[in-house]
């Protein structure tokens, strides 16, 4: 099953791949949307600016994979399945890795912290298309999502309410601390959405495993 699918997974893959660069050619000297980073950063002193600080933060690069892993131990430990774990963890970790690439690559500057109403907290040093911490959660949630589908036959109805939920407040996070672009997270969105199912099914193969994986019937004697 997961072979016969492969083929929509990858030219979907391939689009999102392509619409990354696309957008990222085209907008590494425009700045015209950094109005609305300008606009969010104006709620900084807020309660709202604190938690999206305290979220910016906690998805930092250098914690990121960490809390990957640690999410992929306890599908592992949940499921009693190392494979299971690793579907998960090296589903997200492989979608995120190549944005590391594409900024490299795009070279497109962080928006001015002089035109900020509160400049960034201690500004990124890389680039800034497209949005590392919005590809991660984005991600997880998606990836979340085809777990749920392939466990279950469909996806959890919590997480089809949170994950939107948890994009939204990512998207806003990065706009709020004045670290992104809007089209910096439409880049992002764009290659997880498409390009996501494509890993998830390539990774399921590598480890050997089907999907969907629901549980058969009972036989009938």
């Amino acid at each position: 099953m997961i072979l016969r699918k492969l083929p929509l997974a990858a030219a979907m893959a391939l689009i999102g791949g392509v619409a990354l660069f696309v957008l990222g050619f085209i907008v590494r000297g425009w700045s015209a949307d950094e109005v609305v980073t300008q606009w969010f950063t104006q709620s900084q002193d807020t309660l709202w600016g604190s938690i999206a600080v305290g979220i910016y933060m906690v998805f930092a690069p250098r914690w990121a994979p960490v809390i990957v892993i640690a999410i992929a131990a306890l599908i592992a430990f949940a499921r009693r399945s190392l494979r299971a774990g690793l579907q998960f963890g090296l589903t997200v970790g492989l979608t995120w890795l190549p944005v590391l690439f594409v900024k490299m690559i795009i070279h497109r500057p962080r928006p001015v912290a002089l035109k900020l109403v509160h400049p960034q907290l201690g500004p990124p040093s890389d680039w800034s298309f497209p949005s590392g911490h919005t590809t991660i959660i984005t991600a997880l949630v998606v990836t979340a999502l085809l777990y749920s589908l392939a466990r279950h036959g469909r996806p959890s109805r919590w997480l089809l309410v949170l994950a939107p939920l948890a994009i939204v407040a990512i998207v806003t996070t990065v706009w709020t601390v004045g670290v992104h672009y809007p089209t910096d997270t439409l880049g992002s969105l764009l290659w997880v959405l498409l390009a996501s199912p494509f890993v998830w099914q390539i990774v399921s193969w590598a480890l050997g495993l089907r999907t969907p994986q629901r549980a058969l019937p009972p036989a009938r004697h």
